[in-house]
């Protein structure tokens, strides 16, 4: 690795803490954890998010979509985004909205994990998924897209078998 590779890596990990520790400051400094859990919150307020929907909905939509692409990156969980696109925009809306916005992050995670943890992932992993390289010499997209629809993996490790397996964005 060169020295330019190294300093690219360094200021673009560096840009993702950063930006990482500004999101959860802006995140906690307006919203408390317990009002997030808080069934009453939710319900108070649900009236007032359908009104802004129904006033701004393709607003709300990107927002939202920008939203799901940048939490799957940094936090890569997917079950709040499932519930709250259910909630706010439906089932089928919510659904086109937040699949394509969990798949662009998802695919952007792939890329910032294959640059930078390349050579820890394949250490930490090789050992648990070493059943699954040969099948995934053969057929990498039918085993992978298997193990995306049965589940039992976590989304985030998913997202990263990939690099284990060489597979291409």
């Amino acid at each position: 690795m060169n020295i330019n590779s190294f300093n690219l890596k360094i200021i673009v990990g560096m840009t993702y803490i950063v930006i990482f520790s500004i999101g959860l400051y802006f995140l906690f400094s307006f919203v408390d954890i317990k009002d997030l859990t808080n069934y009453n919150f939710i319900k108070s307020n649900k009236d007032i998010i359908f009104k802004y929907k129904n006033e701004n909905f393709y607003i709300l939509a990107f927002i939202f979509f920008i939203f799901s692409i940048i939490w799957i990156l940094f936090l890569g969980f997917v079950l709040p985004l499932l519930i709250f696109s259910g909630f706010i925009f439906g089932k089928w809306w919510g659904t086109i909205i937040v699949v394509t916005g969990i798949a662009i992050g998802a695919t952007l995670l792939y890329i910032l994990a294959n640059f930078f943890l390349r050579n820890f992932i394949k250490e930490k992993l090789v050992k648990k998924f070493y059943k699954f390289k040969e099948l995934f010499i053969k057929n990498d997209i039918f085993y992978y897209m298997i193990l995306r629809f049965i589940g039992g993996i976590p989304f985030t490790l998913q997202s990263l078998l990939p690099i284990l397996f060489d597979m291409r964005i």
